[in-house]
């Protein structure tokens, strides 16, 4: 049939935030920009090597992946005003 296409929902972006990285002793500071997105939203995972912060926001997808020393934990994690900081103990 003619004329019967269901409209196509359109794909929210995938956007790759801005981060700022710092290193203090064993200690590494993450700080990500995460703009329109609520604390609820924000999943952080840590496997081995990488970091992966991802988050739905009102403009679109959240993803930012950071290689990370092997063995590292989160210590501290903060949310406040978009920014996200999160410190990272290194092993040993």
């Amino acid at each position: 049939m003619m004329g019967t296409k269901k409209p196509q929902k359109k794909k929210k972006p995938v956007i790759d935030p801005p981060a700022g990285i710092s290193k203090n002793g064993k200690d590494t500071c993450v700080v990500c920009q995460l703009p329109g997105v609520p604390e609820e939203s924000i999943r952080i995972y840590l496997d081995r090597t990488r970091l992966v912060i991802s988050a739905s926001g009102k403009d679109g997808d959240i993803i930012k992946k950071i290689e990370v020393p092997e063995g590292s934990r989160i210590s501290s994690k903060k949310y406040r005003d978009c920014i996200l900081e999160l410190i990272l103990e290194e092993p040993g």
